[in-house]
């Protein structure tokens, strides 16, 4: 939900649009509600470690934000009456967005495949060869 909120500050700083006053009611109304919900969880983390409740903030934000700049950057390039097709934006969108993943992954997650993924999998009683019909299940279901 907060990403709509970004969205429309982003819209606001980058492509000059301004919202209506319904929808910065709507934004506000998002806003208290994404307050009212994280201050009712609050309790839960209080036995946490307060480094790794900042971390979970940070990702979620740099999360959100991204998500938001892509949907301004598409407004700008569909609204500038380019030539690309939209349907041609979402795939060379998509692509990058499997490119990022793939060099991350590369990078991070492979190295340290048995300690990330398959010492979490064993220890839960799981099994690679399971885990990985049901991802490729995801995939496909998909299309």
């Amino acid at each position: 939900a907060s990403v709509v909120c970004f969205t429309a500050l982003l819209s606001k700083a980058f492509l000059g649009k301004t919202p209506s006053r319904i929808q910065w009611l709507g934004i506000f109304a998002i806003a208290s509600g994404l307050c009212l919900t994280s201050h009712g969880s609050a309790p839960a983390h209080l036995q946490t470690d307060a480094g790794l409740v900042l971390l979970g903030i940070g990702i979620t934000l740099v999360g959100c934000v991204g998500y938001a700049s892509v949907y301004v950057t598409v407004e700008s390039i569909l609204s500038k009456g380019n030539s690309i097709e939209p349907q041609r934006l979402c795939v060379r969108v998509g692509l990058f967005g499997t490119l990022v993943h793939l060099l991350y992954m590369s990078g991070y997650t492979f190295p340290y495949f048995d300690e990330l993924i398959l010492k979490n999998i064993t220890a839960h009683g799981g099994d690679l060869n399971t885990v990985a019909i049901l991802y490729l299940t995801l995939v496909l279901s998909a299309f």
